[in-house]
């Protein structure tokens, strides 16, 4: 689909097919959950279930400025709030709090649109009402399992209980770091020096360091990361640029659905490796180039 994305009615085509993905990734994400013995964590087609929520938090960004377009009372706007509760039911049974980070800075970035436009307040809040219920739902079938590592994991003042012991992964990718602190280490070679330098309480095996930007330190060095982030500004005030260049306010929101879904994968990245799967990639790589051509 990506491939042959040539004109609107192709890009149409295309969101009909992140709707039936979205489907598929809620069935599939049900049978893992409620059907699997043992039970998993949702993580859908993918290896982890973090990697699974970004992706949906992705998705239905853009669909949220999609339905502050439309009006609430055509049937397209309760399809489309179908469609993103059915995305945030599945981003709830992932248990994942980084991807509901990412997905709140982007609907935070929605939110201060429509109050600089003056749009209707109450539009906004129907849709907060359905990404709301996807939410409700899981909770209520899953025993508030998300509210309970919400307030057991996040609400603490020690950083080992906060980041699940990620905090072991970054110590060691630091140090890591300091014995080549100039050229790096080189791409992709950090699970295979992780164990050398991997700290007893580690939560896992050193794939990746569940920070790309460190991850990025580690492997290419300070000049490696300076460049990513260079290109991380260039984006952002590229994108301001078109957002003031723009007159027409439903093309502006179709920008900013693209824009915050880009910047919630860039945010969620400081907790885990989103940067180094294929899928947040490609969708990252589409929603720039599509906003490069506008």
């Amino acid at each position: 689909m990506l491939g042959f994305w040539g004109k609107s009615q192709d890009q149409q085509y295309f969101q009909l097919t992140l709707v039936i993905l979205i489907l598929i990734i809620l069935i599939k994400a049900i049978q893992q959950k409620f059907f699997s013995l043992p039970p998993l964590p949702a993580p859908g087609f993918f290896s982890n279930k973090n990697t699974n929520a970004t992706f949906i938090a992705m998705i239905i960004l853009p669909f949220c400025a999609y339905f502050l377009n439309i009006k609430t009372s055509n049937y397209k706007s309760h399809l489309t709030g179908f469609i993103i509760a059915c995305g945030t039911f599945i981003i709830a049974l992932t248990v994942s709090r980084g991807a509901v980070l990412g997905l709140t800075i982007g609907l935070c970035i929605l939110f201060i649109h429509t109050r600089l436009e003056k749009l209707s307040i109450k539009h906004f809040l129907i849709l907060l009402i359905y990404l709301g219920s996807g939410y409700l739902v899981a909770e209520l079938l899953t025993g508030a399992t998300y509210w309970s590592r919400l307030s057991n994991q996040s609400i603490s003042t020690n950083i080992t209980t906060i980041s699940t012991g990620r905090d072991f992964i970054w110590a060691s990718g630091w140090k890591m770091y300091l014995e080549t602190p100039m050229l790096g280490r080189g791409f992709n070679m950090f699970h295979w020096l992780f164990p050398q330098f991997r700290h007893r309480d580690a939560p896992d095996i050193g794939q990746f360091a569940h920070n790309d930007y460190l991850q990025f330190l580690i492997e290419l060095g300070p000049i490696g990361l300076m460049l990513f982030i260079s290109f991380i500004a260039c984006f952002i005030k590229s994108s301001w640029k078109l957002h003031t260049k723009i007159v027409d306010n439903k093309q502006k929101l179709q920008n900013l659905g693209l824009i915050s879904a880009c910047i919630a994968v860039l945010s969620h990245s400081f907790f885990t490796f989103n940067l180094y799967q294929p899928a947040p990639l490609l969708l990252m790589g589409l929603y720039m180039g599509t906003l490069s051509q506008r």
